[in-house]
């Protein structure tokens, strides 16, 4: 089997989910998150799925979970289940891998507190679902989370720094990931001061805008210290890009951070020259 034909199977396994679903009275509604919700799917993607089921049902349909699994393809683990979900409250959650093999992530929940997050795609629904809402940040909020995710930005960076310069290629790339969430929370909430809280999971999951898509940092196909380091380093030239924009509203920065941050890098820099790798044993 190549890609192609995997994104056939998992496309076809949506469609038996989506006719069983709609097929059952119960379900009022069905629609998936993640890279689905986001537009952003390919071949690769999983199924981040959301079932609201009629109230006095739940109980019910939730027993018969197993049955409709089985109908659905063969599955191969089923994880236990436990309480997740952001946009049905009260739901049950269970990650199912079929034969293939093809995750499904199973969010089944009542209806009557069911709210559809922003970045979905709606299978179909009898009932409709409406929209989630968050509150806004409050100008005390706002301000403090801009603060603290500044904070946060340059408290990690010399960590992942360090990390590049030891050779340590994982425990890098989840820092990178921490500086990248950290920089996109401080963008939007600059451009949306009477928005929700961008850290919410429902809003993180949406898609990048395209001026942020375009400026953000990203590591291309080979993750070697060399260009986790070039990544890092850019990553904080777009933190720093924003310290101005920040200290206008009167909010602290810590402006020797970036020299700090450049300090390190050129002495990672220099061991990553001389092949100077110290990588732990425990990783």
């Amino acid at each position: 089997m190549n890609l192609e034909a995997y994104g056939r199977g998992r496309d076809a396994l949506l469609a038996r989910i989506r006719a069983l679903l709609q097929a059952d009275p119960r379900v009022d509604a069905a629609w998936l998150s993640g890279s689905f919700g986001r537009g952003e799917a390919d071949a690769w993607s999983d199924l981040d799925l959301h079932v609201a089921v009629r109230d006095a049902e739940l109980d019910a349909f939730l027993a018969e979970r197993p049955a409709l699994y089985a109908r659905v393809g063969r599955p191969v683990l089923v994880q236990h289940e436990f309480a997740q979900s952001n946009s049905l409250p009260g739901a049950r959650f269970q990650l199912v891998w079929f034969e293939g093999p093809y995750e499904v992530d199973w969010s089944i929940g009542p209806t009557g507190t069911a709210r559809r997050a922003p970045a979905s795609l709606l299978l179909f629904e009898r009932v409709p679902m409406p929209p989630l809402e968050l509150p806004a940040l409050t100008t005390e909020e706002w301000r403090e989370r801009l603060e603290r995710r500044l904070e946060f930005f340059w408290a990690m960076a010399p960590i992942a720094v360090k990390y590049a310069g030891r050779g340590d290629v994982s425990p890098t790339i989840r820092q990178i990931d921490l500086l990248s969430t950290a920089l996109i929370q401080l963008w939007r909430l600059l451009r949306e001061p009477d928005g929700p809280d961008p850290w919410q999971p429902n809003l993180t999951n949406r898609p990048l805008e395209d001026e942020l898509d375009a400026r953000l940092p990203r590591l291309g196909g080979t993750a070697d210290p060399a260009e986790n380091l070039r990544v890092i380093r850019a990553l904080c030239a777009e933190a720093e890009q924003l310290h101005d924009q920040i200290a206008a509203l009167g909010i602290a920065v810590p402006d020797a951070m970036p020299q700090q941050v450049q300090a390190i890098s050129q002495i990672a820099e220099q061991a990553l020259a001389r092949g100077e790798r110290q990588r732990r044993k425990y990783r």
